[in-house]
């Protein structure tokens, strides 16, 4: 039999019916009304079906889902992006006017882009501030949407548009692409931003210098810092020679894409000192570093300690020689190393003038020629002087030494001998008993003492010079 209700067929022991839930008639009641219906067959009777609970939530809820599928992607077209250039172009300018780094990052076309680290962009963040950087974006932003315009205007193929403006955009050191990417969403507008390097140079080639650069956190490697965003920055370099690493500061124009823009590292502007090494075989040292050069070179360091403390070590005549002095570059940038020994060994031949010319006023005195001391007995000094006894000091007067002075600009080292100017003022008692004072200026020839370590006077004659006018002296009096 049937569901008189539903017209589902059932089974002689339903009292409901399983698919609708109405109640099924007996199965007597259904035959008398067979009976009673002698020529016809009974026909089921579909009524609407109803559906259970279950079913009408289950629909429902599949409905709602899709609904919010639909919403939700017409939403996420709608926020896909700028869907034009002219959007685009107006959305990254307001980005860069309120130096919004995070609004133009949100535009970049590649998601891999090394402009997208961390350091790079605290860098370009701090940039951005500048008016420099600012004014240097909207011109290209201007630049990168007439370039967009004019290969759209030509009907060129997306693709092929796309590629055509990059590259015409790197040929004409541009840094900046507006380019469309599509995907399921529709059509965005990005932005394309070449990454830009900066490399420190020196202003001049200079083998002897060296370099480092960095700009923030970032350190140059091999002398480059490479993928910044294009901007203007700060660099902190350093330029260092064997005697001295000095700081520069300055700004970088980083907005060369086909080759590394240059942060100018100018040592011709930092301090310099010009040495003259002395005239003999010597150890010079700047700073506890070596000076090397030739005899007489003239060596330029630059840039310079500030302080630049030399040490001179020689051998002269058997002797040790060494000799100090502390420069400051800005305030004397020349100087003649020679100087720096010409003090210690005019102090170490003082005691050998001031003997020779204390004996010599002895000798004359009396008329002795063998009173000489601190002189070679067979050099032309001994002859000299018994000559100047015998004629220059002749008459009856008495010498007595006062001091002796040396000039110590006229010291002159060579391997033979040391030779230097020097002024003897001796006070002369004339024969009447008046008493004057008399100068005598020789330039004095002093060399070593054979198989011993002392000096002695190996030749003297007259000096045109007086040592007691010269600028650099030291003197010995009598006690």
């Amino acid at each position: 039999m049937y569901c008189g209700h539903c017209g589902t067929r059932t089974e002689p022991d339903w009292v409901f019916c399983r698919e609708c839930g109405h109640r099924l008639e007996p199965e007597s009641a259904a035959a008398s009304t067979t009976d009673t219906t002698a020529y016809s067959q009974p026909q089921p009777v579909r009524e609407p079906i109803q559906l259970s609970p279950r079913t009408k939530r289950m629909l429902m809820i599949g409905g709602g889902a899709l609904v919010l599928l639909l919403i939700a992607f017409f939403i996420l077209r709608a926020t896909n992006g700028p869907s034009t250039p002219e959007e685009l172009a107006k959305q990254l300018t307001a980005a860069v006017e309120a130096g919004d780094v995070n609004g133009l990052v949100k535009h970049l076309d590649e998601p891999d882009s090394p402009l997208r680290e961390e350091q790079r962009l605290a860098l370009f963040t701090e940039s951005l501030q500048t008016e420099d950087t600012k004014s240097s974006y909207v011109e290209q932003i201007d630049n990168a949407l007439q370039s967009t315009e004019a290969h759209e205007d030509a009907g060129s193929a997306v693709v092929e548009s796309v590629r055509t403006q990059i590259r015409n955009s790197l040929n004409q050191s541009y840094w900046m692409t507006l380019v469309p990417v599509d995907s399921w969403r529709g059509t965005r507008w990005m932005v394309h931003i070449e990454p830009v390097d900066v490399k420190a140079a020196l202003v001049y080639m200079n083998e002897t210098l060296t370099t480092s650069m960095a700009i923030g956190n970032l350190k140059a490697d091999h002398d480059t810092i490479k993928d910044l965003w294009p901007a203007v920055y700060t660099y902190q370099g350093t330029i260092s020679s064997a005697y001295a690493d000095v700081p520069v500061t300055d700004k970088v124009e980083a907005f060369s894409v086909n080759q590394p823009a240059q942060a100018t590292l100018d040592y011709t502007k930092m301090a310099s000192l010009d040495l003259r090494l002395p005239q003999s075989e010597a150890t010079v040292m700047l700073n506890d570093k070596p000076v090397t050069g030739d005899p007489s070179q003239y060596i330029q360091i630059q840039p310079a300690p500030q302080q630049s403390h030399i040490t001179v070590k020689m051998t002269a005549q058997g002797k040790d020689i060494t000799g100090e002095v502390t420069l400051n570059p800005a305030e004397q940038d020349t100087y003649d190393l020679n100087t720096v020994v010409q003090k210690p060994i005019a102090e170490q031949a003082l005691d050998i003038v001031y003997d020779a010319s204390t004996s010599l006023a002895e000798a004359i005195n009396t008329s002795n020629a063998k009173a000489l001391k601190s002189v070679n007995p067979d050099s032309g000094y001994y002859n000299h002087a018994t000559w100047e006894m015998n004629d220059y000091f002749s008459g009856n007067r008495k010498y007595k030494l006062q001091k002796v002075v040396i000039d110590l600009d006229s010291v002159e080292i060579d391997k033979d001998s040391i030779e230097l100017s020097a002024t003897q003022v001796y006070k002369v008692t004339n024969e009447d008993g008046s008493v004057s004072d008399k100068n005598i200026d020789w330039t004095y020839d002093i060399t070593q003492q054979p198989q011993k370590d002392n000096w002695w006077i190996n030749a003297a004659y007259p000096s045109w010079s007086n040592a007691i006018g010269s600028k650099h002296t030291i003197e010995k009096s009598a006690s």
